[in-house]
């Protein structure tokens, strides 16, 4: 017998090893000299023409194109039988089946092939963002539960003084005629507690008379339709403002002060809830009057600096929300005042919402870098004005036009060689030297002209530019979309530079181009728009001191929302007593009245004019709204699902509705069906758009928000389908992506692709890759330090008198001037 080390080094050894026979029965043995005699008993009596591989390594070795095939493809490149393996018992042939049939896909027993299991879809959530709220639903969320307990006592007061507790059983004169008594007797301090008891039990629809929700809300309807007909507005509004100021000088007593204060707003948010819809009437002119905006904002304002129970302050943030929805109109309404203020201005939309479009500084940017590539080419003209590059002003860094020369990495390229007269260079004179090759880079500098021909047989000028370019240049020129936005700022920048050179004159001119004030009386087909934007105005001048301390208040609210989210479970949620039930419904629900407030406040404003809306997003993101957002995002945890399926501010035993009296189970249980909570829904959409309005393209914020690692908190999101959630956290990830590294985004992938297919692009987007990172972060800070000066500048202009009330003036920028009262304190 041979030895070990000539066996395995046999030709036949060796070829048995590359035919890797797969039967178990010719596994090697523990002896050599047995496995060389068990495969000749296997091979004896075989005629199998392919057995010269085996016999002749030699030709095995010098045949390499045949190696790199497969043994199948050696067949049929020799013409030789395709199947080269062994013969195999029928028994094992059998058992090979049956272990191979376990690993396709649906078998039973398969514990390896994951296709066999059934993939799980993402869960649907059934919520679309809007402030489109019921009557059904702004009622309930107006009251708590020891509230609630009032109701009877609203009916006896009633009662008591009619004598009757049917309000919808008298006619209508009889109506009119006991809504005009307590209307009197409201403005007598002695009986203004009765008058309203009895007026909120009108307001309220005369409830335990009613056998369902739809006749009960038609009642509430008509009531408060006539409440308002009657004049009563004036009169709760005073009565609102003596109530407030008791409180504040802390009369007594405190308790009756603060039970009227909640009664007559009360009323007041019914009537308006009721006329929600119709904006021009009575109610409308009624609350512009008496300013009932300012009231409540400088209500809030007192109650930061002196907070107590009996100030009702979620009463107040509701009625300040419902007011603001009502005064100034909700999404939709907004969109309608933009869309009028886009045509007054030559604003041409894009109707086909699915072409891309680009911005007037993208185009202008890319015009200079195809005209500084191809000098022959004359694009379409940009729409930025004329003064746009002042390196000398301030607010340059407003909007700066990053082309290719400005980038770091393309101005350390070496501009190019000369002209070359054939493709391919020569052969080097010399012998190349083995030396270590330096490292090269074969990137061409963008920002100078193309040196090559692009046809060989013209020499004219316009031959030089390639059709790809002139197709582009008129793209981009067509796809152009200019903003209201930008008109604002411009505007208001040329006031700036005007101002920075000491053209101070221009600043007293009264024809603003933004004033909307004088356009009101030209009978304008769209003064409605106009009037709206005449109450953000005026509110927005008013109210100028005291919106620092309405964002405290709200994001304050929002803190204390948070706890909502820490360590929530259903089950336990389920098994809490009332007050716990209670406490989160309560908290729930005045975050979803703040941050609607906030929100609405942010896109009225930003219509109005930009710089408004860019000091109230200021103000928020000076009040750590980011850190806030993030420990809310945060505190969700892993209980995002079951926060949005669990609808803990739909309790039936704490509903309106069931307190009432007389109203069916079957009513209740269908309006408080199981489903999505879409309050929950409203506060976390709200709180992340406002984060995306903050933070967008303003570089010293967009890196806040990266150094606060949301991505981890995002994905979470992705494992359901809402756009509505899905909208505002793309965009705040397109935001930051740039400024993270290659691992960030290698980890975070899933969120990018998100925004590749989920949002919808600019036709010059390079927000991937291609920007000028080094000039961004450079620029930061300067860019913060710009938009709050010119927005100082504005309030200056058109606000002097607020702006003295906050402890600013305007000083004289003459050098004679500042210089002779110098010399005049020095004298004194």
């Amino acid at each position: 017998m041979p030895s070990p080390e000539s066996s395995e080094s046999s030709p036949l050894r060796s070829g048995i090893l590359h035919l890797n026979l797969g039967s178990p029965e010719l596994r090697l043995p523990k002896s050599p000299e047995s496995d060389i005699e068990h495969i000749r008993e296997r091979f004896e009596g075989l005629e199998r023409p392919g057995i010269e591989i085996l016999q002749n390594q030699e030709d095995e070795e010098s045949n390499d194109d045949i190696d790199m095939l497969n043994i199948d493809e050696v067949d049929q490149v020799r013409g030789e039988i395709s199947d080269s393996n062994l013969a195999v018992d029928e028994e094992f042939q059998h058992s090979l089946n049956e272990r191979a049939n376990q690993f396709t896909p649906g078998s039973e027993g398969n514990s390896i092939n994951t296709t066999s299991f059934p993939s799980i879809p993402k869960p649907k959530v059934d919520f679309v963002y809007g402030d489109n709220f019921s009557l059904s639903t702004e009622v309930n969320e107006w009251f708590t539960e020891r509230e609630l307990k009032q109701l009877p006592l609203f009916k006896r007061a009633f009662k008591s003084f009619t004598g009757s507790a049917d309000f919808n059983s008298l006619d209508d004169i009889q109506k009119s005629a006991l809504i005009t008594i307590l209307n009197e007797k409201l403005q007598h301090r002695d009986t203004t507690l009765n008058s309203l008891l009895c007026i909120v039990f009108i307001s309220l629809g005369s409830y335990h008379a009613h056998s369902s929700i739809e006749s009960h809300q038609a009642a509430i309807i008509s009531n408060n339709r006539l409440l308002a007909s009657k004049n009563l507005i004036p009169t709760l509004v005073k009565t609102i403002q003596k109530a407030i100021e008791s409180l504040k000088g802390k009369k007594q007593p405190i308790a009756a002060n603060s039970q009227i204060l909640f009664l007559s707003t009360t009323i007041l948010y019914l009537i308006i809830s009721v006329h929600i819809y119709e904006p021009n009437g009575k109610v409308t002119s009624q609350l512009t009057e008496v300013n009932i905006l300012l009231i409540l904002v400088k209500f809030i304002d007192h109650w930061k600096w002196n907070s107590s129970p009996v100030l009702r302050i979620r009463n107040i943030i509701s009625l300040f929300s419902k007011c603001l929805q009502y005064l100034f109109g909700d999404f939709e309404k907004r969109s309608e005042v933009k869309s009028v203020l886009q045509e007054k201005y030559g604003i041409s939309k894009e109707k086909d919402t699915s072409k891309l479009t680009t911005t007037p500084l993208d185009y202008h940017t890319f015009r200079d870098d195809i005209t500084s590539r191809y000098p022959a080419l004359i694009p379409p003209p940009s729409t930025l004005p004329d003064n746009f590059e002042n390196s000398s002003s301030l607010s340059q860094f407003l909007n700066i036009s990053r082309t290719l020369d400005s980038h770091k990495a393309n101005s350390s390229l070496p501009p190019p060689s000369g002209h070359i007269s054939t493709p391919a260079p020569s052969p080097p004179s010399t012998p190349i030297n083995k030396a270590a090759k330096t490292k090269r880079s074969y990137q061409v500098n963008q920002s100078y002209p193309f040196i090559y021909p692009t046809e060989e047989t013209t020499n004219t000028l316009s031959s030089n530019i390639p059709k790809s370019i002139e197709e582009a240049s008129h793209l981009c020129s067509s796809r152009l979309q200019d903003k209201l936005s930008l008109k604002q700022l411009w505007c208001e920048r040329d006031n700036f530079m005007k101002q920075e050179r000491g053209w101070t004159e221009s600043n007293q001119d009264p024809n603003e181009e933004f004033d909307y004030y004088n356009d009101i009386f030209k009978n304008d087909e769209d003064v409605t728009a106009l009037i709206i934007l005449e109450r953000v105005e005026k509110f927005y001048g008013d109210s100028l001191p005291y919106l620092s301390s309405l964002v405290h208040v709200i994001l304050q609210v929002a803190v204390s929302a948070t706890e909502n989210n820490d360590s929530f479970n259903v089950e336990a949620f389920k098994r809490s007593n009332d007050t716990e039930q209670e406490t989160i419904r309560i908290k729930d629900i005045a975050l979803k009245k703040s941050i609607y407030s906030l929100i609405l406040l942010l896109k009225w404003f930003k219509v109005s004019h930009i710089l408004k809306f860019e000091y109230l997003s200021t103000l928020v993101y000076d009040s750590n709204f980011l850190g806030i957002m993030a420990h809310y995002l945060k505190s969700l945890g892993d209980s995002l699902y079951s926060r949005i399926t669990y609808r803990s501010t739909d309790s039936i035993e704490l509903s309106f509705w069931k307190n009432c009296g007389t109203i069916q189970e079957k009513d209740l249980t269908a309006a408080t069906t199981p489903g999505v909570d879409v309050t929950f829904c409203f506060n976390l959409t709200s709180l992340l758009s406002i984060g995306s309005l903050v933070c967008h393209k303003k570089t010293q914020r967009i890196i806040s928000l990266s150094e606060k690692d949301l991505a981890k908190f995002f994905k979470p999101f992705f494992l359901l389908i809402n756009n509505s959630l899905w909208k505002p956290i793309l965009k705040m990830v397109k935001d930051i992506t740039p400024f993270n590294g290659r691992k960030w985004k290698s980890h975070n992938m899933d969120l990018i692709s998100m925004v590749y297919l989920h949002l919808k692009p600019q036709l010059r987007d390079n927000w991937l890759s291609g920007r000028d990172l080094d000039g961004e972060l450079k620029d930061a800070y300067g860019q913060e330090i710009a938009l709050r000066a010119i927005v100082q500048f504005y309030h200056l202009r058109r606000y002097n008198e607020r702006m003295h009330e906050l402890g600013y003036k305007k000083q004289s920028h003459d050098f004679f001037t500042r210089e002779i009262e110098l010399i005049a304190v020095s004298e004194s």
